[in-house]
């Protein structure tokens, strides 16, 4: 496993030797981590993904909307998972489950949070 400094270190190594701009750089592990939640959650996944290189944080977010009956686990959770981490969540509001870690702990499971559907 990585930690902080051997992430930060791996950036500035690639910036320098794959002569990229950091944000070329931090734009490709983005469309990369993007690719492998497709791979996982299917191509109508929406999700955000932050990358702190200072602190060597990655955080996935994966959007999805509360409903009663799920037909595409990709985008959607039932009522009766979104109420285990929140009683008040109603159909159609959207929680978040989110991946977020330092590079340094690769064992963060997911997390819900609550975020109106727009």
């Amino acid at each position: 496993m990585a930690n902080t400094t051997d992430v930060v270190s791996a950036i500035r190594e690639l910036t320098s030797t794959k002569q990229l701009e950091r944000s070329e750089l931090i734009d490709l592990l983005k469309d990369g981590l993007h690719a492998a939640l497709v791979k996982r959650y299917g191509p109508n996944v929406r999700a955000e993904i932050g990358i702190d290189e200072m602190k060597g944080a990655i955080r996935i977010v994966v959007l999805k909307t509360v409903v009663e009956a799920v037909e595409d686990p990709g985008t959607q959770v039932s009522l009766e998972e979104a109420r285990y981490e929140d009683p008040e969540f109603e159909p159609g509001v959207r929680p978040h489950g989110s991946a977020s870690r330092q590079a340094a702990d690769h064992s963060t499971g997911p997390r819900r949070r609550a975020q109106p559907h727009p």
